[in-house]
């Protein structure tokens, strides 16, 4: 990834059916992708989502963008998930 250009290759997604899978690769580690924004491309508006995976929570967080100052996003939390059902695997 050049992030200079923002030149990608997604190696990481698939497609199976009429689902998109995408992977976050290690979000923790400095250069690490660490958001995915998911827009809607139709006949109706929808605000887009931000879906990112917050490690001191352990939790899943998504985030919805309503207009901000010059036409940036201002994204606020409206869900967060757990990321393993309760679960911690690593002490199991």
């Amino acid at each position: 990834m050049n992030r200079e250009t923002n030149d990608v290759t997604i190696t990481e997604a698939y497609i199976q059916g009429d689902e998109l899978y995408i992977d976050l690769w290690y979000p923790d580690e400095e250069d690490a992708i660490k958001r995915l924004v998911i827009g809607l491309t139709a006949d109706r508006y929808a605000r887009d989502i931000r879906i990112s995976y917050n490690m001191i929570r352990d939790v899943w967080v998504i985030e919805c963008a309503d207009e901000g100052d010059f036409g940036e996003p201002n994204w606020n939390e409206v869900a967060c998930i757990p990321a393993r059902n309760g679960k911690d695997e690593r002490t199991a």
